[in-house]
């Protein structure tokens, strides 16, 4: 792929992106999300910057690595959640070639005093499933999540997808 086509389908993905970060942030604005106590009007749902890089310098990943890995990934998925100059959370992932599916890969949230600590998994998984719908895919799927958080993802409609060379996959479909 040359340079410039290269360039055009980065800034075509990097559009879908957006759009499926502020479709989330319209339905936790318009209440079709509910989550109580917790004021978006502050919060930031963006791509993974330098700057979230290095404040996610002392967090359980290492993203600086992950999100190196995953950045050649014209389709990839990502996000960058910020309120007040303070990030919350990050997630990557990628989406499959075909229509089957976008999948997280990696998300973790700011452990201490974090607003979102209950909620980061459904707002990502919200981001993921728009982004799916823009791609026209027909599931999101989460890459080995936490046996801790299991039954969190099972309340969000995920449900074992498939073990696939070593790796444990968790899908639900994609609502129309």
């Amino acid at each position: 792929m040359d340079e410039q086509r290269k360039l055009e389908t980065e800034i075509k993905y990097e559009s879908f992106r957006t759009a499926a970060r502020d479709a989330t942030r319209l339905r936790l604005t318009l209440g079709r999300i509910k989550l109580p106590g917790v004021n978006f009007e502050r919060m930031d749902f963006i791509h993974i910057s330098d700057l979230a890089l290095k404040e996610a310098i002392e967090w359980n990943f290492r993203w600086r690595r992950i999100v190196g890995q995953t950045r050649p990934y014209l389709r990839r998925f990502e996000v960058a959640i910020w309120q007040d100059g303070r990030l919350l959370a990050l997630a990557v992932g990628r989406c499959s070639r075909g229509p089957d599916n976008v999948t997280i890969h990696y998300l973790e949230r700011l452990k201490d005093n974090n607003p979102l600590a209950s909620y980061v998994s459904l707002i990502v998984a919200d981001m993921a499933e728009n982004y799916a719908k823009l791609l026209k895919k027909q599931r999101v799927k989460l890459k080995n999540p936490d046996d801790g958080l299991i039954k969190k993802y099972e309340s969000l409609g995920f449900s074992l997808a498939e073990v696939y060379r070593g790796a444990t996959y968790y899908g639900r479909r994609v609502q129309p």
